[in-house]
C-alpha cells in the first residue's frame, strides 16, 4: 500500500481470498490474492506520440537497482531471484533481472523520433540458489521520472517439508538408462532404438512447481546423441532423488 501510495480508505473490495484498492481518481489499482500469493499493481497510462514523448524514463543501467529496491521493500532479497533467460545459471557479475524496453519510432518532419515509454525488469524465484520453473515470478516496470508504472508478482509462502541428499552421477545415469528421465521438446523426432550413445554436456539443478502444492527438484541434462539427429542439443529432465524415500505422498 505504501509503495502504491494507497491507504485503507482506498479499499474497494475485501474477502477471505484477497483485497483490492483503487485511488480516488481511478488511476491506480492494487489487487492482492491471498491463495495464489499474487500481487498486481497498474496505473492509468498516458497517450504518447511524436509531440508528446515520455520524459525522464530511467536508463537501463539504473533499472536493476530500482527493481531491487522495490523487492527489498516487499521483503524479497536478490538471493531469492534469478534471470529467467540465464538458463538457470547465475554467473557472477551478471544481472539477476531480464531487462526490456518497448521502443517506438515516430516519423515527424522528415525525421525519425524514438521514444521509450518505460523500462522493465523481469525475474524468476529461486530456492536454495536453484531456479524454480513454472512457479513464482514477476516483473516491475518504471515510467517517467522513475515512478513505478506497474508490477505483477506471484510469491507464495514456502515451508520445507523434507531434505534429502542428491543422487550421485552414477545413479543419475542409471535413472537415465532405466527410462526415469523425460525428453524435452526438440525439432523433429529421435529414434531412440537407433541411438548408440548419449553424451551429457551440462547438468543443472532446477525446482519445478507446476500445478501442484509441492516444489520438486530435478536435474536438467543437456546432451547430444550418436548418431546425431542434426545439430540438436537435447534436453533431458532427470530425477535427483529417489522418490520412494520421500515422506510425502
Amino acid at each position: 500500500m505504501i509503495l502504491c501510495s494507497l491507504t485503507d480508505k482506498d479499499k474497494i473490495e475485501q474477502s477471505t481470498n484477497g483485497v483490492t484498492f483503487k485511488s480516488p481518481d481511478g488511476a491506480r489499482t492494487l489487487s492482492i490474492s491471498f491463495p495464489s500469493g499474487w500481487i498486481h499493481y497498474e496505473t492509468a497510462q498516458r497517450h504518447y506520440g511524436p509531440t508528446n514523448l515520455a520524459e525522464g524514463v530511467p536508463p537501463m543501467r539504473e533499472v536493476p537497482k530500482l527493481a531491487a529496491d522495490v523487492l527489498a521493500k516487499m521483503g524479497i532479497s536478490l538471493s531469492e531471484i534469478t534471470n529467467p533467460y540465464d538458463s538457470g545459471r547465475n554467473i557472477e557479475g551478471t544481472s539477476k533481472f531480464h531487462l526490456s524496453e518497448p521502443l517506438k519510432i515516430y516519423y515527424l518532419d522528415n525525421t525519425n523520433v524514438t521514444n521509450v515509454e518505460y523500462r522493465a525488469a523481469g525475474f524468476w524465484r529461486c530456492v536454495d540458489g536453484i531456479p524454480v520453473i513454472a512457479g513464482d515470478s514477476g516483473g516491475i516496470s518504471f515510467g517517467e521520472h522513475g515512478k513505478i508504472r506497474g508490477f505483477s508478482i506471484t510469491w507464495r509462502s514456502l515451508e520445507r517439508c523434507q531434505s534429502l541428499p542428491t543422487v550421485t552421477q552414477t545413479t543419475a545415469m542409471e535413472f537415465l538408462r532405466e527410462g526415469k528421465a523425460v525428453q524435452g521438446p526438440v525439432l523433429g523426432s529421435i529414434d531412440w532404438s537407433a541411438v548408440e550413445k548419449v553424451t551429457v554436456n551440462e547438468a543443472s539443478p532446477w525446482y519445478h512447481a507446476g500445478h501442484t502444492n509441492w516444489l520438486c527438484p530435478f536435474l536438467e541434462l543437456v546432451a547430444t546423441t550418436e548418431p546425431a539427429y542434426g545439430n540438436v542439443r537435447l534436453r533431458i529432465d532427470c530425477p535427483v532423488v529417489d522418490e520412494t524415500k520421500l515422506a510425502v505422498p
